[in-house]
């Protein structure tokens, strides 16, 4: 099964599709922009990205696990595991292989069970197109580097922002959002 797996995963990237993260590949405005605003600077952000790639590797080569239902985001070394799963062992295994990725400091989850629920998929686009209008058009909130991750319909801040004011009015959006069950952040404070 792994076999099959790192054969798929080798035949995306020879064949053009990249896995790369958007942060490793500098030829483009928005990359160069998204670069220049982030707090982390270029040595932690290609480090972050590196992380989140063995993470996600990892995920793809084991049974029960789903990128597609897991987002995975490192910042600073402190992986962010954000998603679903079947069941309790699954989230102990998905843990595990965040712990024993090289140069993981710190992990976080917030990972529920999948139940047969009425958030959808159209659901939870309208939930993640509301709140980044809401963020976007706050002159009091720099989106630039929030990311907004969707769970069941709740919402689950990452990233970070100047202010403890700011992660408050990010979260007001999101509990004032219909729709959206709950809102958690594991936002970053800068000052």
């Amino acid at each position: 099964m792994k076999f099959i797996a790192c054969t798929i995963l080798i035949g995306i990237i020879l064949s053009g599709c990249s896995l790369k993260s958007p942060l490793l590949n500098i030829t483009s405005a928005y990359d160069i922009y998204t670069i220049g605003k982030d707090e982390r600077g270029i040595y932690t952000i290609i480090k972050d990205n590196i992380i989140q790639k063995k993470i996600q590797a990892k995920i793809l080569t084991s049974s029960n696990l789903s990128n597609f239902d897991i987002d995975v985001v490192s910042q600073w070394a402190e992986v962010l595991l954000i998603g679903e799963v079947e069941s309790i062992n699954d989230k102990l295994k998905l843990i595990e292989l965040a712990k024993n990725t090289l140069g993981v400091n710190h992990i976080k989850t917030y990972i529920n069970l999948k139940t047969p629920n009425s958030c959808h998929f159209l659901d939870e686009f309208a939930i993640l197109t509301k709140i980044k209008t809401d963020l976007i058009s706050d002159s009091l909130i720099d989106s630039t580097n929030i990311n907004i991750h969707i769970v069941q319909c709740d919402v689950v801040f990452s990233g970070a922002v100047a202010t403890k004011e700011q992660e408050k009015r990010a979260l007001w959006y999101a509990l004032h959002t219909d729709g959206v069950n709950s809102a958690y952040s594991f936002l970053h404070i800068l000052n």
